[in-house]
């Protein structure tokens, strides 16, 4: 009998290479917020999909991006008690990622389990309010998503990054229990599209309507499929975070290929499909600025807000502030940092 290829047993395509290289990216970003946290005393990091840690040309694999975005912190790891959960279902892959040198300071734990089974036993799982969580969820194949992220939502100070295979969601959805587990998804769906659209299928169908999502769509160059990563999190700095590592690892912030597209729907990162992508930015721009000028947008926090929301960049939304400021639309300049933004002292946004 024939059996399943491993994906582990071919090289990483380009397509694979970008997943891992904006997973650590987003974990490098995201690390410091909780290292340098003065409540946070626990960090969990986790991977129920692991793979040997590699590919058959030693390119690194998710565990060696997760141990290198951990060794930019050296001495930081110390100050912290960080729990870095490794999963796979196959016995020979997690021995092999035992065997990965490990960054000092922090502890590792390896299972052999289905993924499933360590979902579920996070379910009943008490953890301590001083607690972050980061999940990195790359099946291969389809989850019971609901089951799946409603136990990572339930988590507090939990972001997820997830791999979701776009292009065979849109071309199976009838077979192999793809429906099943995305009971009402929507039909007819072009590949490109099909992240964004799970994007809003979440919040709605699974009631995540508190929850951030953001999309990144990815297409294979030998076999042109169309992929995706998810990032999710209940904190508008969790998405500046993971908007920081697509912005750096695409020129459009959403996919590495061009999509039609630039503004989302319901502040959401859900693109209008009625501009040019090569307008994204510009049109994002002077959005911005006429709802300031609008008096839509009065406060530095409601700048961020909309800038990370509307799936850009601080720097994007920065330049806007200068340019008020140089037309002398503004009597004085506001930091949109999250340093500023998302602190207790709000600024107002003066109109000339």
């Amino acid at each position: 009998m024939s059996s399943k290829p491993d994906f582990h047993e071919e090289p990483f395509d380009d397509g694979t290479i970008l997943k891992l290289e904006i997973l650590e990216s987003c974990l490098t970003g995201w690390l410091p917020v909780f290292l340098n946290h003065p409540y946070i005393s626990y960090i969990y990091i986790y991977d129920f999909y692991c793979g040997p840690g590699q590919d058959i040309k030693n390119i690194p694999g998710s565990p060696v991006r997760i141990y290198n975005a951990l060794n930019k912190y050296g001495s930081l790891l110390s100050k912290k008690k960080i729990h870095v959960c490794l999963n796979d279902a196959d016995p020979l892959k997690v021995n092999a990622c035992n065997l990965i040198k490990k960054p000092e300071n922090i502890t590792c734990h390896f299972t052999n389990k289905s993924a499933d089974e360590c979902f579920k036993a996070l379910m009943p799982r008490s953890f301590p309010n001083n607690s972050a969580h980061f999940f990195y969820i790359d099946p291969c194949g389809i989850v019971d998503y609901q089951m799946v992220l409603s136990t990572v939502n339930a988590i507090k100070a939990a972001d997820t990054l997830l791999f979701i295979p776009a292009s065979f969601i849109n071309r199976f959805y009838e077979q192999d229990g793809f429906a099943a587990r995305l009971p009402n998804f929507p039909r007819g769906i072009k590949p490109k599209e099909i992240t964004k659209i799970f994007c809003r299928y979440c919040k709605e169908e699974f009631g995540f309507n508190e929850t951030y999502f953001a999309p990144f769509s990815i297409k294979k160059t030998k076999s042109h499929q169309v992929h995706g990563l998810v990032f999710m999190t209940r904190h508008p700095l969790g998405l500046e975070k993971f908007l920081s590592a697509t912005w750096n690892n695409s020129v459009n912030g959403e996919s590495n290929f061009t999509l039609t597209g630039d503004m989302p729907e319901n502040d959401q990162h859900f693109l209008d499909e009625t501009f040019s992508m090569t307008s994204k930015i510009p049109v994002f721009q002077r959005t911005l600025k006429e709802k300031i000028l609008a008096k839509e947008i009065t406060t530095n926090r409601g700048v961020y807000i909309f800038t990370v929301t509307h799936g850009h960049i601080i720097k994007h939304a920065s330049s806007v502030i200068s340019e008020l400021l140089k037309e002398k639309k503004i009597r004085k300049k506001v930091s949109i940092s999250n340093k500023y933004a998302l602190s207790n002292n709000i600024e107002t946004i003066e109109l000339v």
